[in-house]
């Protein structure tokens, strides 16, 4: 299991005496690729155990539980659902990127992260940079776990060799720097 990975149990159960001729059958909905699904049956229940290592890609996903069942000669079926709720540290999107015009310099940085994450640009690894004349922030949240955020800065800018992204929920930080060489000094190579 890698580290980020958290291991999930989800049991379902059916409270009634199985006939032992006519043991229930339980179905999953969603059966992620690691995993291990479990039956057990007694005297006063069958249950199906599904284990299986969660991500960050597995929140919010819809997990349904079907026991199909005989009783006096019909078919009968349970069924049970939840929604997965995974915590997880910020994590960059490798859509995050910088362009550069004449005038302009664009960036955006795209981040998943729940709990919701705090974005936040530094120029030159200094302190956090402030919307200003030269300076516009946009932010967008995409979703509860998903956040844009833009910046455009003008070329006017002085001694600005780097541009840091910096991210963070109470799970973790993590950050993406983008370099800038100016024409000046590239030309005198």
């Amino acid at each position: 299991m890698k580290s980020a990975e958290k291991l999930i149990i989800i049991v379902c159960f059916l409270f009634q005496a199985p006939c032992p001729s006519n043991l229930p059958t339980f179905t999953w909905n969603f059966l992620p690729e690691e995993r291990r699904q479990e039956q057990n049956h007694n005297t006063s229940f069958s249950s199906s155990q599904l284990n299986f290592s969660a991500t960050h890609l597995h929140h919010g996903v819809d997990f349904t539980c079907t026991a199909t069942y005989q009783l006096q000669n019909k078919t009968k079926s349970a069924q049970s659902s939840l929604t997965l709720h995974v915590l997880y540290a910020p994590q960059l999107s490798p859509s995050s990127s910088c362009n550069t015009t004449q005038d302009l310099i664009v960036c955006s940085c795209e981040v998943h992260g729940n709990p919701s994450p705090k974005l936040e640009w530094r120029l030159s690894g200094q302190t956090p940079v402030s919307p200003s004349e030269v300076i516009s922030i946009q932010e967008e949240s995409a979703s509860n776990t998903t956040l844009r955020s833009f910046i455009s800065i003008r070329q006017s800018v002085k001694n600005m060799s780097t541009l840091q992204c910096v991210v963070s929920n109470k799970l973790g930080v993590t950050s993406q720097v983008f370099s800038f060489v100016s024409q000046c000094s590239a030309d005198k190579g």
